[in-house]
């Protein structure tokens, strides 16, 4: 069990935190840049020492205590902790081949607890070792030199060299950030088959919420120093406690009546013609991709309400008017003008939809939100469309 309660003065704010994180457990900091969320890690991993009040235990052991009452404050270094730290940069040493590199904490840790310099790593860190080279296929590259690798096999090289020493912790700060699509997803597998396999904690940290999704059992959300909500991802997906936590977690506009907040997300909304549309052979040869179909059927929407009305499902149907499209990769996106129930006013949005958006950003009862459409399927600028929200949290504003 790790447990830190700290606070640590930045420029801007104060970090105020508290976390438990059980062991063998993935959590995750999920925030904006320069929310705090390095700044803890730091703590954790003994680099950090400008608090004003910490305490810092490890599976019982004590690294880390001071306030303005503690006579005899603690403070175990970071080579004692056995903590394994990694970014998206996290050098290699130039001159050591890649297995010198992998072995390196191995080595370096048996010398600074008192055993002899020329003693060997142990029969089960060598094991752990052969078994890392192998699920990374980093064995052609064993004689090899940092110079001499891409960015994808540093970064292996790095997390083998963290697994290697079989730390009770692993830190994590972005550090697959700058990989490709597929390299990351490889390197993501790899890190949740040897965090089971070695039991260990795991503390990432990211600002795409995707990787923390796929990655953690428990999220914790961090802005502005502070913790403002905890939990699994659908939990906080689904029930997010405010305006504040809702936008950080891709919902982007906040509606209402006299006594009701809720959250639209982007892709929590299903989209069908209205039946006074023109029919999809209509649509224009130039907003569609060919052989794709489009979005026709309202009768396919099974949860939807009727207008206005927010039931147990606490879905809510709105209608709307594509204003353009647009293609990302191999998927349709569209923004759309959506108008609001008689008793119903927009109360937050995201400002950064109106980019590009013709006239005046639209007034109380109506918004413009980008929605991303159903893999292979498009839909036509000028279409009258109803948007199906499933899911829409009530929140505090």
């Amino acid at each position: 069990m790790l447990k830190l309660s700290v606070e640590l003065p930045r420029n801007k704010f104060v970090i105020s935190v508290n976390m438990n994180i059980p062991e063998n457990r993935i959590y995750c900091l999920y925030g904006p840049s320069a929310a705090g969320k390095s700044s803890i890690l730091s703590v954790i991993a003994g680099f950090e020492r400008g608090y004003q009040a910490v305490r810092l235990e490890l599976d019982g052991d004590l690294l880390a205590l001071q306030s303005a009452a503690t006579k005899s404050p603690v403070f175990v270094p970071a080579w004692r902790r056995r903590i394994a730290y990694l970014t998206q940069a996290t050098p290699l040493f130039p001159h050591l081949t890649v297995e010198e590199n992998i072995t390196y904490g191995i080595k370096a840790g048996r010398i600074k607890s008192g055993a002899s310099q020329a003693q060997s790593p142990s029969g089960s860190s060598l094991l752990l070792v052969k078994e890392l080279v192998q699920r990374m296929d980093l064995h052609p590259y064993l004689g090899n030199r940092p110079r001499q690798l891409s960015g994808g096999l540093i970064q292996r090289v790095a997390l083998a060299r963290a697994l290697a020493t079989s730390p009770r912790v692993l830190l994590l700060d972005e550090p697959f950030s700058a990989l490709d699509w597929a390299t990351r997803r490889e390197m993501q597998d790899l890190l949740l088959e040897f965090q089971q396999r070695l039991g260990m904690s795991v503390v990432l940290v990211t600002h795409q919420l995707e990787e923390a999704q796929r990655m953690a059992n428990e999220i914790g959300i961090l802005d502005e120093g502070r913790l403002l909500q905890e939990g699994d991802a659908q939990t906080l997906m689904d029930a997010p406690i405010s305006w504040r936590v809702a936008r950080l977690l891709g919902y982007r506009q906040c509606i209402g009546t006299a006594n009701h907040c809720f959250a639209l997300h982007p892709e929590r909304v299903a989209l069908s013609a209205m039946a006074d549309a023109p029919a999809a052979t209509d649509v224009p040869q130039a907003t569609a991709a060919p052989d794709v179909p489009h979005i026709t059927a309202a009768t396919d929407i099974t949860q939807a309400t009727e207008m206005g009305q927010v039931r147990e499902t606490q879905g809510i149907t709105l209608r709307g008017e594509v204003l353009s499209t647009c293609l990302h990769g191999g998927r349709w996106s569209a923004k759309i003008h959506f108008g609001l129930p008689p008793g119903w006013v927009r109360l937050r949005d995201d400002t950064a939809l109106y980019s590009g958006t013709e006239g005046e950003p639209p007034a109380a009862k109506d918004f413009v939100m980008e929605v991303d459409l159903p893999p292979a399927h498009s839909i036509a600028a000028g279409r009258k469309v109803e948007g199906h929200f499933l899911q829409i949290p009530e929140v505090r504003v």
